[in-house]
């Protein structure tokens, strides 16, 4: 029965529409009520020149020479913060409260002219000097410790608390160099995965600074609160940036470095060289790599050695030789390469048709296929033809591990002669089908054709054959970087068009100007709440730069995807260690090169940078000669 009053509209669609726009209004004063109660409004700060005023007169006062600078009399938007760092370490921080910065500089000046500051920072040639300008302050919710930790901006925000009338605080650089940004375990069973602030830490730095017995501590009224800062930071002498952003200015810090907002072909390619230093440096005598590396602390550490990652970072240093021609990269190649010739093949595969990676227990195939990639790229980048048996071995095991599916078995059992097929380890039928491609480019073997048809057919079409298949694409850059290798033994345009749907979908997940996390523009990234890695952009990279080229060798190169590698390679320059731009480095000469596991997370494993200058190298060609964008 209709309702007169409703116009011909039934009583219960009448009520369902009110219940609807109901709960939609809700939802919105529940957004803004939250939004209004938590948000952040950031104020106005100073530009770098004035930075550089106040840098100035604060190294005159440590060096005696009078004072150094006159600033004008602008309304500071709060504390200001003057620090003194030597070779990463944080040597003294004093926080200036002033209405204008006029009568910061004058305390600053007051402060460190006095002998005692001399004294306790040394010789001024030996430091640097930073500022934070407090610009903004927001609530935070502390009765849910996921959403505390969460809270916090990672890299962006401090962390304060105020305690009846005491006030302590702690700057993003000390939450980052303290490696309390990604400490935080939401769920008790699974103790690796990390995210968000590490309350527990954070608390007790905070509690130390205010000095408070236990007593007194716990009958405090506390409140947290995030606060957001303007950082700059001194230029080095003679360093490059100080001609590009000029030397009468102050060079503007977010996360913990200076960001690169430009990049040209000169620049990609000192960055190559860089990363192939970087891995110069780890090479031990006997060709094996220092595994992980702590710029934080200068340390190094072990860990389970992977012979996958040791023959990728083999692979990258015989593309830098290729690219730059620096002898000491194709030198480096080789000596990595007899380290897997005298330790990596098990007396197993020693006296056998055929040749393996790993132990007499246990090799695997993807040890097998970027062995094979290092030693072709090698040989093609050097004409040295000592490990072309080898490579032919390899690929001969690499074969047999082949399914009649085109999939391989990933697991091999040299003691026992056998196969395993039942582990399906993450990356390896791709790289060994690049393996088999890069082998064909070596050898021009044609009885490699087939095996790596079959392998791409699976990789690009079999593997998807089943109802969720086709709602997703895995990591597959490995299998695009393998279509680009074996184009000239087999092509087919379902290679292309699967690979640049891979491109489209890492275009979709790209940040971009505007994102929350913007600064990091060009990364790859789920929601604005987890920090993107720095390896998949490496690796996706590559696989995109794959892409492009057979694009091009299909006639039809794609304005997207180098669009997309473009954007990627930028924010793989910004995220490498310089000696520069990056000032909490304890021994910047030997971090520079690195990459860091994440924005947050400053631990240098190999493959970090094999992925991301790899990536680099080969995109070189497409890099704009003037700066881009």
């Amino acid at each position: 029965m209709l309702d007169p009053r409703t116009s011909g509209i039934p009583l219960w669609r009448r009520w369902g529409l009110l219940a609807a726009l109901g709960v939609l209004t809700l939802y919105v004063l529940l957004y803004l009520g939250v939004y209004a109660r938590y948000s952040m409004p950031v104020n106005v700060g100073i530009d770098a020149s004035q930075a550089a005023v106040v840098m100035r007169a604060v190294r005159a006062a440590l060096e005696g020479e009078g004072e150094g600078g006159v600033a004008h009399g602008q309304k500071l938007p709060g504390p200001l913060w003057v620090s003194v760092f030597r070779k990463g370490i944080l040597l003294g921080r004093h926080r200036i409260e002033a209405v204008t910065l006029a009568g910061a500089l004058k305390k600053a000046q007051a402060h460190f002219s006095t002998p005692q500051a001399r004294r306790r920072f040394g010789a001024p040639s030996g430091v640097r000097l930073k500022l934070d300008l407090w610009v903004g302050r927001g609530d935070l919710v502390t009765s849910i410790p996921l959403l505390f930790a969460k809270s916090i901006v990672p890299g962006v925000d401090g962390l304060a608390l105020q305690a009846d009338e005491r006030h302590a605080y702690l700057l993003p650089d000390t939450l980052y160099s303290a490696e309390l940004l990604a400490g935080y375990q939401p769920f008790f069973f699974m103790h690796e995965f990390r995210t968000g602030l590490n309350i527990k830490e954070a608390v007790t730095m905070l509690a130390s600074r205010l000095d408070l017995t236990m007593e007194a501590w716990r009958g405090a009224q506390k409140r947290y609160s995030r606060f957001r800062v303007q950082s700059f930071l001194e230029p080095l002498a003679k360093s490059p940036l100080a001609k590009s952003y000029r030397a009468s200015t102050a060079l503007p810090v977010v996360r913990h470095r200076v960001p690169v907002e430009h990049i040209d072909r000169s620049i990609v390619r000192a960055a190559v060289t860089r990363g192939a230093n970087y891995v110069l440096r780890q090479m031990q005598d006997n060709g094996k790599f220092r595994y992980i590396y702590y710029p934080l602390h200068d340390k190094h550490s072990g860990g389970a050695y992977s012979l996958p990652r040791h023959a990728g970072t083999t692979w990258f240093l015989s593309l830098a030789y290729g690219h730059l021609r620096d002898e000491r990269f194709g030198k480096a190649a080789r000596k990595a390469i007899e380290y897997l010739v005298a330790h990596a093949v098990p007396p197993g595969c020693r006296d056998t048709d055929f040749a393996c990676v790993g132990s007499q227990q246990y090799a695997d195939l993807g040890s097998a296929g970027l062995t094979t990639v290092a030693i072709a790229e090698y040989q093609l980048a050097t004409g040295d033809k000592r490990f072309e048996a080898l490579a032919r071995r390899l690929g001969s095991f690499m074969t047999m591990m082949q399914r009649e599916s085109g999939d391989f078995c990933h697991i091999y059992a040299p003691d026992k002669g056998k196969r395993n097929c039942e582990p399906v380890l993450l990356y390896y039928s791709g790289e060994a089908t690049l393996g088999l491609a890069r082998l064909y480019q070596l050898t021009g073997d044609e009885t490699l054709k087939k095996p790596i048809e079959r392998a791409l057919d699976f990789l690009t079409d079999s593997k998807y054959d089943f109802f969720m298949g086709q709602f997703f694409i895995s990591e597959d850059h490995w299998t695009c970087i393998a279509a680009e290798a074996a184009y000239d033994a087999v092509h087919k345009e379902s290679y292309l068009e699967f690979c640049q749907e891979f491109a489209r979908l890492n275009r979709r997940a790209q940040l971009e100007e505007g994102h929350p996390l913007h600064d990091l523009r060009g990364s790859f990234g789920i929601t604005p709440f987890f920090m993107p890695h720095n390896t998949p952009v490496g690796s996706r990279s590559e696989a995109n730069v794959a892409t492009y080229l057979l694009s091009q060798r299909w006639g039809r190169p794609d304005a997207e995807v180098r669009d997309t590698i473009l954007r990627a390679v930028r924010f793989l320059v910004d995220q490498q260690y310089t000696e520069d731009r990056y000032y909490l480095l304890r021994a910047p000469q030997k971090a520079s090169g690195g990459m860091g596991q994440t924005p947050i997370r400053g631990s240098v494993r190999i493959d970090y940078v094999q992925h991301a200058a790899a990536a680099m190298v080969r995109a070189l060609p497409m890099i704009p000669e003037k700066p881009w964008p």
